[in-house]
C-alpha cells in the first residue's frame, strides 16, 4: 500500500522549527524553560523540570550564567520547586542531537527535597543509561550567590524527560 506524501513538508517545517535555537532564544530563559515543563510531585517536594531548545552552554552564553540562576531561582519560588531541572536539546548541523541535563538547588525557597541535592547527583551518575559525562559544577560564589548549578552531558541522546521522571519516582535517593 502506498502512502501520500501528505504533510511531510508541513511537519519537516514544525519540527525544524521545534529544534531551532535562534527561535528559542527569543522566548527569553523563563518561556524556555515554562515551553515543555513538567511538575514532579516527591515525597520530600516538587521537581520541576523543563526541556529546553539549545544546550546549556549556549543558553549561559546568550544569557549569562547569572540569568540562568536567576530564572531558576524564580520559578523555584514562583512554583515552590525543591529542584529545578532542565534537560536541554541541540540540534547541530548535521543533524546530530546533543542533551544535557542540568540541575539547579536554589539559594532560597525551596523544600526538604532541596537537601536532596546531592543525592539526586549520586543517583544520576549512578545511573549507567543516561552516560553522563563532562560534570561540571558552579557553586553559589560564581552565581552571584543564586544558588547551585551542576550539568553534564547526558551522553545517551534517546534519554527523554519521561525516562528520567521514571528514575527520580522508582527509585530511593
Amino acid at each position: 500500500m502506498q502512502y501520500a506524501n501528505v504533510g511531510q513538508e508541513y511537519w519537516a517545517v514544525l519540527n525544524k522549527a521545534k529544534f531551532d535555537v535562534e527561535s528559542a532564544l527569543e522566548l527569553g530563559l523563563k518561556g524556555i524553560f515554562i515551553r515543555d515543563y513538567k511538575n514532579y510531585n516527591l515525597e520530600a517536594g516538587i521537581m520541576g523540570v523543563g526541556v529546553s531548545t539549545g544546550s546549556f552552554d549556549t543558553l549561559c552564553n546568550h544569557f549569562g550564567k547569572d540569568k540562568f540562576a536567576a530564572t531558576c531561582q524564580e520559578l523555584v519560588v514562583e512554583r515552590n520547586l525543591g529542584l529545578f531541572v532542565v534537560i536541554s536539546i541541540q540540534v547541530d548541523a548535521e543533524g546530530n542531537n546533543r542533551k544535557d541535563i542540568t540541575v539547579y538547588k536554589p539559594a532560597s525557597g525551596g523544600n526538604d527535597l532541596t537537601a536532596k541535592y546531592e543525592s539526586l547527583q549520586n543517583l544520576m551518575e549512578g545511573w549507567e543509561q543516561m552516560q553522563l559525562a563532562d560534570k561540571r559544577t558552579f557553586k553559589a560564589e560564581e552565581l552571584n550567590g543564586l544558588g547551585e548549578i551542576v550539568t553534564y552531558v547526558l551522553g545517551n541522546p534517546s534519554y527523554t524527560r519521561k525516562k528520567f521522571e521514571a528514575v527520580v519516582k522508582g527509585n530511593p535517593w
